[in-house]
């Protein structure tokens, strides 16, 4: 996966928070509910017993790579809010990571405008920092092998001819 990919997929990612978040946490709540669940004790009406912990793992498993994206990226965003707080305020406030509905072109343009003013800088700086941000979010994404770093090279490049 080259840089660029890297940074779009996690672009869509952000894009998509909101129903990101939402898709992991029902799927916690939704394991836990089935694992802790009491049921009335009446007999089963299949040749197999049911096992309620083992379902909820499946659900957890199932929801797994939500969960780890939701996590990779609340915990770079805390990074980010330690170290670079101009480039968390960016991507919190450029992909409305705090709002219900989440991230809309028309909000995206109206904030890059406001961003800009208050760092008095161009729209050229602007997607450049934001690509910073995204690289440091796709950089955590790689450490907890959420998207890989091996190279895809062209048929018939340089790569291809080496002995």
């Amino acid at each position: 996966m080259t840089e660029e990919e890297r940074i779009h997929e996690v672009e869509k990612k952000l894009k998509g928070w909101r129903k990101l978040q939402e898709r992991a946490w029902a799927a916690e709540e939704d394991a836990a509910a089935i694992a802790f669940s009491h049921g009335e004790g009446g007999p089963v009406q299949s040749s197999t017993i049911s096992d309620k912990t083992f379902r909820g793992a499946e659900m957890l498993a199932a929801a797994q790579s939500d969960i780890a994206w939701v996590d990779t990226i609340t915990d770079g965003m805390e990074w980010m809010k330690e170290e670079r707080p101009e480039l968390f305020n960016l991507i919190k406030g450029h992909y409305g990571m705090v709002y219900m509905r989440g991230y809309r072109r028309r909000h995206a343009k109206s904030f890059m405008e406001s961003y800009r003013k208050v760092y008095c800088i161009g729209p050229t700086s602007y997607h450049d920092r934001r690509k910073e941000a995204l690289r440091e979010l796709a950089t955590a994404a790689v450490e907890r092998g959420l998207l890989s770093v091996t190279r895809s090279y062209k048929k018939g490049s340089a790569a291809d001819r080496r002995p």
